[in-house]
């Protein structure tokens, strides 16, 4: 799949693996995905690969509008398929705590936090990667911060 498939297969037989020319193929595949495109394009792959059976390792933000964010979420619910709207922060103990706090609580739906910060820069960054030292792994997380589920690290078997 993708804009050069010439170069998608050969970086695929480099790695010992296939490039795609359907994604419903890839998802009949995989147990997981993980999606870094532009939010209305992420929303309508990540209900596909959902209802596909995949777990979902998506970007922020999840979708372009309130009705597609919504239907990524019914997606995962209906299929039983795990779901994380990864940020930097997310598994921080302080983030991680206030998000676990708020999940015990029957019927939320939202919060609003605010981070004030030096977010692009090393200095007073909260990120591992950010100040030196860290690498990207190929779904985008950080080797300092675990991908719970693709890059066969702690995969999630479905079934």
């Amino acid at each position: 799949m993708g804009r050069r498939p010439d170069a998608a297969k050969e970086l695929a037989e480099l790695h010992g693996t296939r490039a795609y020319d359907d994604v419903e193929a890839l998802f009949a595949d995989v147990d997981a995905v993980a999606v870094a495109l532009p939010p209305a394009v992420q929303a309508d792959l990540a209900v596909r690969a959902a209802r596909a059976g995949c777990h979902l390792l998506l970007d922020k933000p999840l979708a372009p509008t309130v009705a597609q964010g919504r239907a990524v979420v019914e997606a995962a619910e209906a299929a039983g398929v795990a779901s994380v709207v990864f940020f930097t922060t997310r598994f921080q103990p302080e983030p991680e705590a206030w998000i676990t706090e708020q999940a015990r609580t029957a019927g939320w739906f939202t919060g609003r936090a605010q981070w004030l910060g030096a977010v692009f820069t090393a200095e007073g960054s909260p990120s591992p990667t950010r100040r030196g030292g860290g690498r990207r792994a190929p779904c985008g997380t950080s080797d300092r911060t675990p991908c719970p589920f693709c890059c066969r690290c702690s995969a999630i078997r479905a079934g």
